[in-house]
């Protein structure tokens, strides 16, 4: 995958822009990344404070995959963000499906949007929002208070896009992620779930 990161100062949206991109054939790999966002949003549609200072992307991939397996990108995502806070040595958690946390408060949360026809993922969106050296709601924590050395965003996306490419390239790779066994379980379970 080739990574390329289109830097804004101010959109809505880094997911409705990148969904825009998408729409008109913009490539795997890229990358829509804001210091503000004035419409951020979370998995159930609330409001994500994306004031400047902290790192708010979204990267477009179109998987060759199932779109049941593309439940598991949000983890995914959330691995490359732990793996790569953990550099600073914090102690980050992942809380599923979609949020990094520490202690009882959210550095980064995460939302996957997809456009899928006839059965075939058209492209995914990847949202990412972290707190990094902004002053993040009651709720959040920012890596600024957490190490004495936090990193610019700029160098943390590089960070975390590089840890995500590693599991990306393996979840491409393999017919099913945790076998025939695992899905068949998790599709009869979903389709159960009122």
């Amino acid at each position: 995958m080739n990574i390329s990161i289109s830097n804004f100062d101010t959109v809505d949206s880094t997911n409705l822009l990148a969904r825009t991109r998408a729409e008109e054939g913009a490539p795997e790999g890229t990358v829509i990344a804001a210091e503000i966002q004035t419409a951020g949003r979370g998995r159930k549609g609330d409001h994500w404070f994306s004031g400047r200072g902290g790192l708010w992307f979204t990267l477009i991939l179109r998987p060759d995959v199932s779109p049941q397996k593309s439940i598991l990108l949000p983890l995914l995502m959330g691995f490359a963000v732990h793996r790569a806070v953990s550099t600073y040595d914090i102690s980050a958690a992942i809380k599923l499906p979609n949020d990094v946390m520490v202690g009882n408060k959210k550095l980064c949360g995460i939302l996957c949007e997809n456009r899928i026809h006839k059965d075939r993922i058209r492209y995914i969106l990847v949202g990412v929002g972290i707190n990094v050296l902004n002053d993040p709601p009651d709720v959040g924590v920012s890596l600024k208070g957490l190490t004495p050395t936090p990193p610019k965003p700029g160098e943390l996306i590089r960070s975390v896009l590089g840890e995500f490419e590693k599991e990306y390239d393996q979840f491409c790779s393999f017919e099913y992620f945790f076998g025939e066994e695992f899905e068949k379980e998790r599709d009869d379970k979903f389709e159960n779930e009122p």
